[in-house]
């Protein structure tokens, strides 16, 4: 039976068949490593651990950039983390990831661009607090937070926008939902500096 002759759902089954088994043709393995590959996200199974840097670079073949601790602003602001390097790349999944073993940021400029100021600080140094060692996202969270009102570029306006931001959002296996976020900022806001 040729292609032609095929309904489009009986296509659709056959073409997944066909990629799967040129892809690797071992079942339940596809199913996790495609999805996984395709992602971007093959070295978090790899068993040599995360890229370096320039393995990152290479695996998206050149089409992204690095910049040095500092050198990414964002509405003016200059942020940095404990001198580790960013790397922009406009074709990461999410708008911005932390490689605590590797010592490296992700930035998704395309995602975090259009973001009010705040959002943005928040998510990079929310990253930031992943590079310092808190693991866990409220943890993340409350070190984002704490150094934005430390550093002036968190004010209650801008909590404001966070929470707005956030409060609709369900969360996942990893992240809280966001009116549990939120709370949890709003209290890392009002807590004394030695606090958390």
């Amino acid at each position: 039976m040729g292609w032609g002759r095929l309904q489009p759902e009986e296509k659709s089954k056959k073409a997944k068949r066909s990629k799967k088994a040129v892809l690797f043709g071992f079942g339940w393995l596809e199913i996790i490593l495609v999805p996984v590959a395709a992602a971007g996200l093959f070295w978090f199974f790899s068993p040599s651990g995360p890229p370096t840097i320039a393995q990152y670079v290479a695996d998206r073949n050149g089409k992204v950039a690095v910049l040095q601790s500092g050198e990414i602003i964002f509405n003016g602001v200059a942020a940095s983390c404990n001198n580790a390097p960013i790397v922009l790349d406009d074709s990461f999944e999410d708008h911005a990831a932390a490689w605590p073993s590797s010592g490296f940021i992700i930035v998704n400029r395309k995602f975090m661009d259009p973001l009010p100021e705040a959002q943005q600080l928040f998510t990079f140094y929310h990253e930031c607090g992943h590079m310092n060692g808190h693991v866990a996202e409220l943890d993340a969270d409350c070190y984002s937070i704490k150094r934005g009102h430390k550093s002036g570029w968190l004010d209650e306006k801008g909590l404001e926008q966070l929470c707005a931001y956030w409060r609709p959002k369900k969360g996942d296996k990893k992240h809280p939902p966001g009116p549990v976020r939120c709370k949890h900022m709003i209290e890392c806001f009002n807590a004394k500096p030695d606090a958390r």
